[in-house]
């Protein structure tokens, strides 16, 4: 169980990166906005201890006739435990607020999402589990690890939202996994070979948002304000060693707020 401080910085855009295609498909041009995010362990108050460091960038590319394929974004990162990751998708935009539904963070037998396996470090007031910490009392008494939210994490980005007026939202929605049809879409993960077996990530999965908040400034009137929401990560990871447990594939969820 961690709390964690985290930092998503961005640099200038990359400026146009030209893609040499191939007959039909004429050259493109790509663009992107590197990034760097870095994630702190402030679980122990007064102690910052870094736990990942993620180098990366956001591309545009554009519309394409081979694929035939519209505008998408690309999320190329990579994960110093050995991982990258290049993840493509879709962007809409929307009136009103993100919908931020539930997860569950149970694991799951492998090929079996319906065969859960809830470990006993899922109930916050359990002080006798292979978690740390143990105790989660004092968190539990201050709102920080709760029972609500080892049950449903996306709780507090709700929490969040719910005071606050959102106009617009627009969401990025991206997957290593392509869909169907096969060839529409790029992505994949690749690992080093210590991670080749049990506890190789699989697959990876990310929605982010950025929304437009209605605000009132200092004279009382209206205005406008872009702010980016909590990026709702899932990383599907073949676990073997588990919590005392046999096998089982554990959906790990990281939220991260620019």
């Amino acid at each position: 169980m961690n709390l964690t401080s985290e930092n998503l910085a961005f640099s200038k855009s990359l400026g146009s990166v030209p893609n040499r295609g191939t007959t039909p498909q004429g050259d493109i041009q790509l663009n992107g906005v590197p990034y760097l995010q870095t994630i702190k362990d402030v679980t122990i108050h007064g102690e910052s201890v870094g736990i990942h460091v993620e180098p990366g960038i956001w591309m545009h590319v554009p519309a394409t006739n081979v694929p035939n394929l519209g505008k998408t974004v690309v999320r190329m990162a990579s994960i110093p435990h050995g991982t990258t990751i290049e993840a493509q998708g879709n962007f809409v935009s929307v009136a009103g607020p993100p919908v931020i539904n539930p997860v569950d963070i149970t694991p799951f037998q492998i090929g079996n999402p319906a065969n859960k396996h809830r470990f006993p470090s899922q109930t916050a007031t359990d002080p006798n589990t292979a978690r740390i910490p143990q105790d989660l009392s004092s968190f539990i008494a201050a709102g920080t690890i709760t029972q609500a939210l080892l049950d449903d994490p996306n709780k507090l980005r709700r929490d969040q939202i719910s005071k606050q007026k959102i106009v617009n939202t627009i969401a990025l929605i991206i997957t290593t996994l392509p869909p169907p049809p096969p060839g529409l879409f790029g992505g994949g993960t690749d690992n080093i070979a210590f991670l080749a077996g049990p506890g190789r990530g699989d697959r990876a999965e990310c929605q982010r948002r950025a929304d437009d908040r209605d605000l009132l400034d200092r004279n009382g009137g209206r205005g406008h304000s872009g702010a980016a929401l909590p990026c709702r990560a899932a990383t599907l990871r073949d676990q073997r060693h588990t919590e005392r447990s046999g096998p089982a594939r554990a959906d790990l969820l990281r939220d991260t707020t620019v």
